[in-house]
């Protein structure tokens, strides 16, 4: 992500053949990971095997219409850029955690039930796992 960034934010595009600005690219073309130029980083169709689609362009009003992974239909300015294609890695969910901590570090917190926590610190803590009735309405 870092490297596309990079290609991105320099003033020749020469170095990648894959990255364009909307501008340039054709109708009925598959993108991915629009890059908006405001805000100086990839706001779009960034997710593990997703890609977006060019419907028109619209050079009048310097905008490209583009159907997103939802279906929903969105304006861009005309002079973002983007990838062809879709993004790789779409079994990027079935990777192991290869170190304790990983999740951590890819910012995921771990989840502690409330029946495991004392009764200081949640209402339905401090049980032996026998069956009560729930403390809060939604059980």
């Amino acid at each position: 992500m870092q490297v596309l960034i990079k290609i991105l934010r320099s003033k020749q595009n020469e170095y990648s053949p894959y990255i364009e600005r909307l501008l340039y690219i054709k109708i009925h073309t598959d993108i991915c990971n629009i890059y908006d130029v405001l805000q100086k980083r990839i706001v779009f169709i960034k997710a593990a095997g997703t890609k977006g689609h060019i419907i028109k362009k619209e050079e009048r009003f310097e905008s490209v219409v583009i159907r997103m992974p939802s279906g929903y239909r969105k304006e861009i300015h005309i002079s973002n850029f983007a990838m062809f294609g879709y993004n790789l890695t779409p079994l990027k969910r079935f990777e192991a955690c290869r170190l304790a901590g990983y999740t951590k570090k890819q910012g995921f917190k771990p989840k502690v039930r409330g029946v495991a926590k004392n009764p200081v610190d949640h209402p339905h803590g401090g049980r032996e796992k026998t069956i009560c009735n729930p403390v809060s309405p939604w059980g």
